[in-house]
C-alpha cells in the first residue's frame, strides 16, 4: 500500500516522506543504519530513483512514498556470509541520518512568493498612500464643521476630508478669494453668480441645503462637489480660471 498525507502541501510532503521512509524501514527490521541511509539517499533531488533504491523497493520517484510489502510476505533469507556481517540497527545513528536527510530535502521545498509591491520597488510611503486610498470613506476621521466657523476654516476642513490639503487647498483658497473673497453673501449683479463658490445661478446650491443663501457650509459643500465633477481638483479649476477668468 502507499501511505500519503491527505491535503499536505506539495512543498512540505517530501521532507516528511523521506524521514518517514527511514523510520518505517527501521521499525520493520531488515535494514541496518547503513542500508537505510543508502536506500533513502538513493533518491536524487529531481525525484529520480537510483537503481539500487528501485531494487530495494524503498522509494518511488512519484512522491518519495515507501512501498511496504504485505505483512505475510516472508523476509528473504540472508546468505551465510551476509548474515555473519549483519549487525543490530544503531537507532541513534539512524535518526541522525534521518535528520540530515530532512534538512537537505527541506532546502528543495519551494520558497514563499515575495511581496509584489516590495519586489517592484514600491516605497513604504507609497504603499501607505495606496492603503489609505483603499480605506472606505466612512471609516476615515472627519472634522465637524459649523456655520459659526470662519469660511476658510470650513473650506480647509471639508477639502481635507476629500483629500485636498496642502497644494490643492492653496489653489482652492486662491480661486475663491478671487471669486468672492470667501464671502457667503457675495452677489454678482451682472451674472447672478452667488456665494463663496459663485454658483451660477445661485439657487443651484439648494441641492445641499435650504439655507444656501447664507450658510457657508452649504455653499462650500456644493462648490467642492462642483469642482470635483467638472475639473477633478482645485488646482485644475484654478488653472482654468487664470486662463479664462471664469470656472
Amino acid at each position: 500500500m502507499t501511505q500519503t498525507v491527505a491535503g499536505a502541501p506539495t512543498g512540505s510532503r517530501r521532507p516528511v516522506a523521506v524521514v518517514a521512509a527511514v523510520a518505517l524501514a527501521l521499525s520493520l527490521g531488515g535494514l541496518t543504519a547503513g542500508a537505510a541511509t543508502a536506500a533513502a539517499g538513493a533518491a536524487a533531488p529531481g525525484g529520480e530513483v537510483r537503481p539500487q533504491a528501485a531494487a530495494a523497493g524503498a522509494v518511488l520517484s512519484s512522491g518519495f512514498d515507501l512501498q511496504v510489502p504485505p505483512a505475510n510476505t516472508p523476509a528473504p533469507a540472508l546468505a551465510p556470509e551476509a548474515a555473519a556481517q549483519a549487525s543490530p540497527v544503531n537507532l541513534p545513528r539512524a535518526f541522525a541520518v534521518a535528520g540530515s536527510l530532512y534538512t537537505k530535502v527541506s532546502a528543495l521545498a519551494p520558497k514563499p512568493a515575495a511581496n509584489p509591491a516590495a519586489k517592484a520597488g514600491v516605497s513604504t510611503s507609497t504603499r501607505a498612500q495606496l492603503a489609505a486610498a483603499r480605506t472606505p470613506a466612512a471609516s476615515r476621521s472627519t472634522t465637524r464643521v459649523s456655520a459659526s466657523m470662519q469660511p476658510r476654516d470650513i473650506g480647509r476642513a471639508l477639502a481635507t476630508q476629500k483629500g485636498w490639503s496642502g497644494k490643492q487647498f492653496a489653489c482652492l483658497e486662491k480661486l475663491w478669494t478671487k471669486e468672492s473673497d470667501w464671502t457667503a453673501v457675495a452677489d454678482n449683479p451682472s451674472s447672478s453668480a452667488y456665494g463663496i463658490p459663485q454658483a451660477l445661478p445661485g439657487h443651484r446650491m439648494a441641492s445641499e441645503g435650504r439655507n444656501w443663501r447664507t450658510d457657508p457650509v452649504v455653499q462650500i459643500r456644493w462648490g467642492l462637489k462642483y469642482i470635483d465633477q467638472r475639473y477633478g481638483s482645485p488646482c485644475s479649476a484654478w488653472a482654468h480660471s487664470r486662463a479664462t477668468n471664469w470656472y
